[in-house]
Formats: C-alpha cells, structure tokens, sequence
C-alpha cells in the first residue's frame, strides 16, 4: 500500500482560519477546506489528506462523522492517533477547540466515483465537508494534487503570501519534471522544493503570490512528467491597498472633572480591501467602547470578514485621573494599510469647577435653498456646577431649539439651577444668501469654559423660484388627494416634496425618483386647513398653499 501524509497542509489557509465577528456569542466551527478531493486513488492503494478544524463558543462537544457505508473507503482520524475510524469527538475546554488536524482516509475497493459527506456536530450546529475520490486500475500511471484551487484571498501590495500544496506522480519514477508558474500574474515557486521519496514521485512544494498592482489575478500551476502526465492547480488572488475610512477627526471634550468621565462622542470605522484585523488604540486618558456606556477600555480589536469591515460605531469618553490638559490621537492600524487618527483633547479639572459638555464639536448642513429650512440636526448639552444660567447663541443663517419643528429662533437660555441633565438641542440651517456661512453656536455660562459648535452651509445658488407653469397641483381645494404634474421638459431627476401646516410643522416629506410627469400625495390622515407645499429640484424650488376641506 501507499500513503502519503501531507504534514505542510497544516499550514494552509491559517490566514483564513481567524474567527469572524459573531453576535450573542453564536457557536462557530471552522474548517480549512471546503472540500477534499482525492481525484483517482489505485485499488489496492490508501491515501490520506488532511485539514484543520477549530471551534469557539460551543456548549457541547465537537463529533466529526462519515456514515459508515461498506465499501465506501472513507475513514477519519485525529492526526497522531493509530486507528481509523468512522467518528471520533473532540472535547470543548471552555467552549474552544483548538485549531487540530483531521485525517481523512481514501482506500477505493472498486474502479467507480466514491463520495461522502464529514460533517462536524455540535448542538444544533452544523458544518460539512464533502470528500470525493475516485478507485483506478493498479498499476495506471497518473498524477495527483492537492488542493486542486488555492484562493489567495486579498493580498496588499508590498507583501507576499505563501501558500504550500502537494503532487505526486503514481507508478512513475520520476527523478526530473517539469514546472510552470504562471509568473507573469504575480505567482512564483519558493527556491529548494523539497525531495519527499528519492524517486521524487512526492513532492511538498509552496507557491508565493507578490501582488504588483491591484486587481484580481488567475492563473493555472501546472507539473508536467517527462512521460505527459499534466496536474493543474488553479490559482486566484486579488492585489490590494487595505483602507481604513473614519467619519470624524478631532473631538474636544473640554472640561472634566478628575475621576469621571465625559459625555460620549461617537465615530463611525469602515475597513475595506483588508488583510488583517483593524487595532484601534486609545491614548493615555481617554477610553474607548463598541457599546455605550459600558465596557470601555484602551484597545478595541476589529475582526475583518472577507477582507472588510462594516461601518462599526466606536464610542469615545475622556477619564481624567489629573487636573492637567490632555492630548493625543486614537490610533486605527492594519497590517499594510495607512494608520488613520483621531486627535482627542481635554482637561482635567478639580472637583466643583462649573462645566458645560457638548457631544459634537461640529454640524455640516447640506445645500439649502435660500428663503427655506434645511433638516434639523441635534446636540446634547449638559452641565454641573453652574453658577448661572447657560446662554446658546445660534449665527447668522442658523437657528435653534429645545423642540423639533417649532419654536426656532437665535438664542436659548437654559435655567435649572446648578444641574442641568441632558438637554437636545435642535439646529436647522435656514440662509438668506447666496453664499457659505461657517460659523460656530456658543455655549456660554459664567466661570464655565465655553464650548462651541462650528456650524457651515451652503446657501443654493442657481435654484429658481419657478412659475406655477412648471408645476400645477389639483384638486385645490380637496379632501386631501393631490395630484401633481410637472413640466416633462425641464429632464428633473428627483424631487423632494414637503408639506407643513400653519405652525411650521412638516406633516409629510418624500423623495420621489421620476419616472413618469405626475404623482400623487395622499392627505386624508390629517384635519382639514390650510397646508403649505414645498417641492425641491436639482434647480429650481417651487411652493403653493394648499387647503384640504
């Protein structure tokens, strides 16, 4: 009989062997194959391959299966042990299951396709592995190669990736051969492959993908013996630059009191192209949490899913432990991406000091149309210690209030006394010129450190007022359906509809995607009165008072 233990699959795919962010603690099984073929085995020959399996947050035992079919030829084995078997169960020490080589066993009794299914069992989960082979004549020359694919998965530029596999020419004495990489699409053989049997029919070798620009890349390994026989491993890869993209860039938390804690800010972290997990490290004095209001610490460790990292919101607070200024920057790290930073300041200050906390520093408004009143965004305010009342003052262009929808203005006193909780603050843009307006809402309170939000706009140039000719609405008066038609000519892609009633107060806003020079609102929901409608184009803003009767 012959057999080969491949000990080098050991290493293949560890990379991918990393466990993916679950929620609730879900149990996860991992395997490095999502299948082992055989090919063609010689009756009277065994082979084995192996893989590796490793578990987290089981509650049971893992049991790894095949059925137990006369003839079938299949067996498994935890690698080391002497005797093959049908099942075999590996034992969870705190829910784990260390990363442990599986053999799988081919033995063919008959000249078909043999297939079967490894499944891998713990509660209700459930992972499978398909096993294949195929029995040939004994004595029929031929080559066999494992795995069959390698995917590379992302590799960054500037790094290589090493992935190693096996041939093996059967009934061949084969002391020379032939090998092709395909270099040309970044694969390379490693130097000194070594000799397994000195007929050199076993070989462990390694193939090594430098990316040398991004993109996806493809293409076949092939060894060929001096007689013709062709074994092809399949090789794909993508080239690329790991990115890490944040939503924020600096945060101020002014004032705290030592030994406590500030207001929260929050960002959002987004991991695209990756090969590694993102760090994010918190400098001396500040703490940082995937959940607010708990568990927070210096170092958050982001694991990567297939190369990327959904928009994960990071929750951010200043710890004071002196009455001295802090500084320094969050740190966002990834194997061969570009660190990205956050800069975080403070101070420290004595017990009793008056303090007005904010958590946002910054408001960005998109273009409105001058005459009108852009989506309202909202701070909270807070503040201990205070001698006097807090005043918040809103620029030119801008308005706030303690209500959506209503009661806007240029200035907010907020009275309570030496506390005050959490308060919303709510802010519109509302410009009455053509132009950019940047500027800041102050916070101001007597002896407390002011904290000001900047606040910037656009007030839209190019948007017309336009005629009725453009737009007509009817019925008008009516029982609270509207139909309304548009100029087709005027090629709009999209309006935004508002509605508001005699308070101010919007009671309806879509946004419809034109597809056709008419549609309809329905407003039969809400009481009979005068309304005010608002429709906004790429260009050109138009307006009507409507009664529902």
């Amino acid at each position: 009989m012959k057999k080969f233990t491949n000990i080098t699959i050991l290493f293949l795919f560890i990379s991918a062997m990393s466990f993916a962010q679950t929620k609730d603690n879900e149990p996860v099984i991992n395997l490095s194959f999502d299948t082992i073929p055989f090919n063609r085995v010689a009756l009277g020959s065994w082979y084995d391959l192996d893989y590796i399996v490793s578990a987290k947050n089981l509650t049971e035992d893992l049991t790894i299966s095949l059925p137990n079919v006369a003839g079938q030829g299949f067996r498994i084995r935890k690698f080391g042990e002497t005797s093959w078997q049908f099942s075999i169960t590996l034992e969870q020490t705190n829910g784990t299951i260390p990363e442990t080589i599986i053999e799988v066993l081919c033995a063919p009794m008959e000249e078909i396709f043999y297939s079967t299914i490894v499944t891998h069992e713990s509660g209700s989960s459930l992972i499978e592995l398909p096993v294949s082979g195929t029995g040939i004549a004994n004595g029929e020359n031929f080559v066999m190669i494992h795995p069959l694919e390698i995917n590379f998965g992302n590799v960054a530029l500037g790094s290589d990736s090493i992935v190693p596999f096996f041939y093996h020419f059967v009934n061949e004495n084969i002391l020379t051969r032939t090998v092709q990489y395909p270099s040309a699409q970044g694969f390379t053989d490693e130097d000194g492959c070594d000799v397994i049997y000195t007929n050199a029919t076993f070989r462990d070798c390694y193939v090594i993908f430098t990316p040398a620009s991004v993109g996806f890349f493809e293409g076949d390994f092939t060894v060929v013996s001096p007689t013709g026989l062709i074994g092809t491993l399949h090789l794909t890869a993508y080239g690329v630059i790991p990115a890490i993209s944040l939503n924020a860039e600096n945060y101020d938390f002014g004032d705290v009191e030592i030994d406590n804690y500030s207001p929260e800010y929050t960002y959002t972290v987004t991991g695209t192209t990756l090969v590694d997990n993102i760090t994010i490290t918190a400098p001396f004095g500040f703490e940082i949490s995937l959940t607010s209001g708990t568990d927070f610490t210096d170092q958050i460790i982001l694991q990567e899913i297939d190369g990327n990292i959904e928009d994960t919101q990071i929750f951010v607070r200043f710890a004071p432990q002196t009455p001295t200024p802090f500084s320094g920057n969050i740190l966002h790290e990834t194997n061969h991406g570009q660190t990205q930073t956050i800069a975080l300041s403070g101070k420290g200050v004595p017990v009793g000091t008056p303090i007005i906390s904010i958590n946002k520093i910054n408001l960005e408004f998109e273009e409105t149309p001058v005459g009108s009143v852009s989506e309202e965004q909202v701070y909270i305010i807070s503040a201990i210690n205070l001698l006097d009342d807090i005043t918040i003052n809103a620029p030119e262009g801008f308005e706030i209030s303690e209500t959506s929808e209503t009661n806007f203005s240029n200035e907010i006193i907020l009275t309570g006394g030496e506390t005050i909780t959490d308060t919303e603050i709510f802010v519109r843009f509302a410009p009455q010129n053509n132009q950019l307006y940047s500027d800041i809402i102050t916070n101001i309170s007597t002896d407390a450190t002011q904290r000001d939000i900047t606040v910037s706009g656009n007030g839209l140039t190019g948007i017309n007022n336009i005629a009725e000719t453009n737009f007509t609405i009817y019925p008008n008066p009516s029982n609270g359906i509207f139909t309304i038609n548009y100029d087709a000519t005027r090629s709009y892609r999209r309006l935004q509809v508002k509605i508001t009633d005699i308070t101010g107060k919007i009671i309806y806003k879509e946004q419809f995607t034109i597809h056709n020079s008419q549609f309809t609102i329905n407003l039969t929901n809400q009481p009979a009165g005068i309304y005010f409608l608002n429709i906004q184009t790429e260009t050109d803003i138009y307006t009507k008072k409507i009664i529902i009767q």
